[in-house]
């Protein structure tokens, strides 16, 4: 019941569902289910990645991360394709792929690093940079230090250092000092 319950209540200029935090603590409360198949799991996270409340739709992504597993990378690659008006959204969603896939996802995260889907909000690249460098992944790091040796990078060089030193990789630090 907690799962699909909505209380909209008036705000000053329209309304709001203040139920939104509910619904997520229900389904997110559900993967802890042993009972459940997998499958079923992934159904109830789903709808949690298009809620209102940015706050939810990152703990949608860290439960997918929590489940991991191919489907729940393909969610996640379909929710950085479809983009967030959150940034903190679009930063989770790349960590928690990253997180998941490991290396198979640093050519998927580069893509939005290199502007690749056209039209992103400079943002989002600076997103992709930080969760490069937040997976600590040796792959990661090389792409961050390529991307901060070109002579025009997409994303400024204090956030490529920035990327760099949250890796915490002896090369990455040698490669700053």
């Amino acid at each position: 019941k907690g799962a699909n319950y909505v209380q909209v209540e008036p705000t000053w200029g329209g309304e709001i569902d203040s139920a939104a935090n509910v619904r997520a603590l229900c389904r997110l409360a559900v993967l802890q289910c042993t009972d459940l198949l997998r499958e079923e799991k992934l159904w109830l996270v789903m709808p949690l990645l298009t809620e209102r409340s940015p706050s939810v739709r990152k703990d949608a992504a860290l439960a997918l991360e929590n489940l991991e597993g191919r489907e729940a990378a393909l969610l996640l690659r379909i929710k950085a394709r479809m983009g967030d008006e959150d940034m903190t959204v679009m930063g989770q969603v790349f960590e928690s792929l990253l997180n998941v896939e490991g290396e198979g996802a640093i050519a998927f995260v580069l893509e939005f690093l290199r502007d690749i889907p056209r039209g992103l909000q400079p943002e989002v690249r600076e997103e992709a940079a930080l969760a490069l460098g937040a997976s600590r992944l040796n792959a990661a790091v090389d792409v961050l230090k390529e991307a901060f040796g070109k002579p025009y990078p997409l994303v400024s060089r204090e956030v490529l250092l920035r990327a760099l030193a949250i890796s915490r990789r002896a090369e990455a630090i040698d490669f700053m000092l």
